[in-house]
């Protein structure tokens, strides 16, 4: 039902009579209450069949169809101008929105959770509609309800309405398990900014491109010249989070920016993150195909959902099965500007110059943990070109956004400070971004005012969310790695038609963080 009334909403621009401040009367405040009662029927029905769920829909939402239905001669683009029919739709997406409260966040066995979870996972993860091609149009839960504004998205609490086109939305969970059990209300993420060095050598022109209409364009590799051998590389990283855990009581996620790990290297950090009952998010490398290099995330949330012990083939299924690998959305472009504040003039020709990476079919992962965590996460350019990912995330509203960069400093004032305050304040997510220390020192721009190369910064992270702003996380001396905490704080959040969530929004709020370096 929202799928259909929420699209007609949307392509009419009807869900503005939302904010015209009309009194339509004691039958419109009903609208909310009668989704709570379609929902309790529905929990009351032990043994599910179709008929039965027919049976459990309100007389009010049945009468409400059958005008609609009953207008179905209407153009799309008179909808606007019609406000019984705008009115309707608005009436019973309110309805479908209250019915629908806690979807993909609560994990209560109840019958209303149970088909839910079921239609999604019969959409492959897609949408939680019934009866509704998931190509058309999807449907799925929702965190966050902008608070300015006058959007379709305002309307709801609980449900996001997106067009799967050239972008295909997963919503992976609800994992009861979640972060941390016994202190939901925090959360410690070990960053780890590697590598510490990035060398000229490590960026390499290769030939010329005539798949773009200029034929001049011009694609370059990176691929790290100095790199520890794999068991270097596990000692080190179980260093790292030993001296994690002397910082902080539990590690919930162990991140990694942009290209950080070869594919041997991958495996090794799931093999510690699992054994560490922690999840790893991981910027990683592949050759790829056809020339094409693969630069991807994965997120690795098995050692919070406690894998189950038995036989090495059952955990490995598992482990694999709940594993999420997510490409790159965009290539990045680099510029004469960033030529020379990175200093490759003596590698890389002052022209534009683009990644030599293959681009996949687009999917953005929606994970939710726990009863109020809902995690995202993209790729640099992704968060900054604002096609395909922004629209979706903007419409589910995750909790927290994780953007693996292979970037210069993150300071205030940069381009990833820009395109996260955009996303903090609508809808109310908050960002991390991280870049690795070798891209963070290499950075050298120019000074105008002295026109002297800036000096090296180790500002290696940067935090925005929407109750205290904006943070730079700077490792001190000579640290390679920190802890960044948070704490979960609950606001209430209001919907279009004035209706509140009772407090559950919930936002992770910097809480400090400790820099440090592991002793091998």
């Amino acid at each position: 039902m929202f799928a259909i009334c929420g699209s007609l909403l949307k392509r009419s621009g009807s869900y503005l009579r939302m904010f015209e401040g009309v009194d339509r009367g004691a039958d419109w405040e009903k609208a909310r209450e009668i989704g709570r009662q379609w929902r309790a029927s529905i929990d009351r029905i032990k043994k599910v069949s179709v008929s039965r769920l027919r049976r459990s829909v309100p007389a009010e939402v049945k009468n409400v169809w059958s005008r609609l239905t009953a207008k179905g001669n209407t153009a799309i683009s008179a909808i606007a101008s019609a406000p019984g029919i705008a009115d309707d739709l608005l009436r019973l997406s309110l309805i479908a929105d209250e019915a629908s409260s806690g979807i993909g966040v609560n994990t209560d066995d109840s019958t209303f959770f149970n088909i839910a979870q079921a239609f999604l996972e019969g959409n492959k993860l897609t949408s939680f509609t019934w009866d509704i091609p998931k190509s058309a149009v999807s449907v799925l839960g929702k965190q966050h309800t902008p608070q300015r504004g006058a959007t379709l998205r305002s309307l709801t609490h609980h449900l996001a309405l997106y067009w799967p086109h050239d972008i295909e939305a997963r919503w992976v969970g609800p994992y009861g398990r979640g972060i941390n059990d016994k202190a939901f209300d925090t959360v410690n993420l070990l960053l780890v900014p590697w590598p510490e060095h990035v060398g000229t050598a490590d960026f390499r022109l290769i030939g010329r491109s005539h798949t773009i209409s200029d034929s001049s364009v011009r694609f370059f590799d990176y691929e790290p010249s100095r790199i520890r051998r794999l068991p270097r590389f596990t000692e080190a990283l179980s260093a790292t989070i030993r001296a994690a855990r002397q910082h902080a009581e539990h590690i919930d996620a162990i991140v990694f920016p942009e290209l950080a790990l070869s594919r041997d290297e991958y495996f090794a950090a799931e093999r510690l993150a699992i054994d560490s009952e922690t999840m790893l998010i991981a910027g990683t490398r592949l050759p790829g195909s056809n020339g094409r290099k693969s630069n991807f995330c994965v997120v690795q949330p098995a050692g919070l959902l406690y894998p189950p012990s038995g036989p090495r083939r059952q955990r490995r299924t598992f482990i694999e099965s709940v594993r999420l690998v997510q490409s790159k959305h965009h290539r990045w472009c680099l510029d004469e500007d960033q030529i020379i504040q990175y200093q490759l003039g003596g590698r890389i020709p002052m022209a534009t110059v683009w990644e030599n990476i293959k681009i996949s079919p687009r999917v953005l992962h929606f994970l939710t943990l726990g009863h109020w965590m809902t995690w995202s996460v993209l790729i640099c350019e992704d968060l900054a070109r604002q096609d395909p990912a922004a629209d979706m995330i903007r419409a589910v509203g995750p909790n927290l956004l994780i953007a693996l960069l292979m970037d210069g400093p993150q300071l205030r004032g940069r381009w990833a400070s820009r395109y996260a305050s955009v996303l903090s304040e609508d809808p109310g997510t908050s960002v991390l971004t991280l870049t690795s220390l070798g891209m963070a020192e290499r950075c050298r721009p120019m000074l105008s005012a002295t026109q002297q190369r800036a000096q090296p910064s180790r500002s290696i992270a940067l935090w925005r969310d929407a109750v205290n702003g904006e943070k730079e996380i700077v490792l001190d001396g000579d640290d390679n790695a920190c802890v960044l905490s948070l704490v979960c704080q609950q606001r209430e959040e209001v919907a279009a038609d004035g209706c509140g969530d009772d407090n559950q929004a919930y936002f992770p709020v910097y809480a400090g963080f400790k820099s440090f370096r592991a002793d091998l």
